[in-house]
């Protein structure tokens, strides 16, 4: 959450909108072995769960869900939750 976040802080200048797809990192085929040294074998294996999970997550951060698609939109233009607003103890 914290490094979506950054992303958009440094590269929003000049953007109107922040468009990103929905692909749970465990939905992406592997090597059995890495998958388990990332632990990607312990979350949700069902790619429409994993997904809505997903989208939820970014949610908190301001993007909403394209409807049929994996896709989710941010407006750069409207206020954003800063981390501290969604829980996210910020370290730096």
């Amino acid at each position: 959450m914290a490094a979506v976040y950054r992303i958009i802080q440094k590269f929003a200048h000049g953007c109107r909108f922040a468009i990103l797809e929905a692909m749970p990192l465990q939905l992406i085929k592997e090597e059995p072995n890495e998958r388990v040294k990332m632990g990607l074998n312990l979350l949700e294996q069902d790619e429409k769960k994993a997904t809505n999970s997903l989208k939820a997550h970014y949610k908190k951060l301001g993007f909403e869900i394209i409807p049929r698609s994996n896709h989710i939109i941010l407006d750069l233009e409207l206020r954003r939750p800063n981390l501290e607003d969604i829980g996210f103890i910020d370290p730096y």
